[in-house]
């Protein structure tokens, strides 16, 4: 499946960006690394885990902290600008 980054909102694409080049990234570190609030971030997390581009893996050391993780990180995130 292919996705397109034009459909993304602004946030949600900075966000993706941030997590195809760290990998695997925390929420904590994703809000400082974007400069974006919590619930702006959140929301670009639902979408992009909505649109089966990251994963949510926890941490064994600390249950209560996640690590996102872009699934297609090694191919270029799998996303293609639309060609008209």
């Amino acid at each position: 499946m292919i996705y397109f980054v034009d459909q993304l909102s602004p946030s949600t694409k900075l966000v993706l960006k941030v997590l195809t080049e760290k990998g695997q990234i925390t929420q904590k570190d994703l809000i400082k690394e974007t400069s974006l609030p919590k619930r702006t971030v959140n929301h670009a997390v639902r979408k992009l885990k909505s649109c089966n581009l990251l994963k949510v893996k926890h941490n064994f050391n600390d249950m209560r902290q996640k690590y996102y993780v872009c699934l297609y990180c090694n191919e270029e995130c799998s996303i293609n600008q639309r060609s008209e």
